[in-house]
């Protein structure tokens, strides 16, 4: 049941569940070479148990590990934890013009209504100045309105990700994009990093 509950968190966390489970499985890896190891060359025989009753104990790891695999992938369909990578979709939606202190961006979200509950929205700043450094200071706000309804603003860094409620969505829903910069002479564009609907 740990198993199959923990993969199915690394199922819902998507591209960063995804880093997660290569470390894990080269942990697990490490350690079942080294109990074959010592099960062949250092554990006494006489220790040993019998070999019929070691060929029951492998039938039944390989069938609780088979039913582990099987629950896990119905309970990830069933709850529709399987992410949508929409990141193509919203940065065609990111307007041309730069922006800057003062002025926002609307970024529709794809699907009338979003088919997820989250979204996990990555955005960086892209200096338009040839000098200067404005967009390391500055600092997004993200206001997710959903059916026209505007949301609480999520304030965060350029790169970083945000997740944005996107719950009870039957029509539409759209990002507004501000910065927060005390030189109002800055001037950004604006780029999609990364955008995934979850559940």
């Amino acid at each position: 049941m740990g198993l199959g509950a923990g993969t199915v968190y690394l199922l819902a966390l998507g591209t960063k569940g995804n880093d997660i489970a290569q470390v894990l499985s080269l942990t697990a890896a490490l350690v079942s070479l080294l109990v074959t190891v010592y099960e062949k060359r250092w554990r006494p025989r006489a220790a040993r148990p019998p070999v019929h009753l070691r060929w029951r104990r492998l039938w039944v790891a390989i069938v609780a590990a088979v039913l582990a695999c099987v629950c896990t992938v119905v309970v990830w369909r069933v709850s529709g934890r399987n992410n949508l990578n929409v990141t193509v979709d919203m940065a065609e939606a990111v307007p041309v013009a730069a922006f800057g202190p003062g002025t926002e961006l609307t970024l529709p979200v794809p699907g009338d209504p979003p088919r997820r509950r989250w979204l996990a929205l990555t955005l960086a700043l892209e200096n338009v100045q040839e000098t200067g450094n404005c967009a390391g200071p500055a600092v997004l706000t993200l206001q997710p309105t959903v059916d026209g309804v505007a949301a609480a603003t999520v304030q965060v860094r350029s790169g970083k990700e945000a997740k944005l409620p996107l719950a009870g969505a039957t029509r539409r829903a759209e990002v507004k994009v501000g910065v927060r910069r005390d030189d109002s002479e800055c001037s950004y564009r604006l780029v999609v990093q990364q955008a995934v609907l979850f559940n």
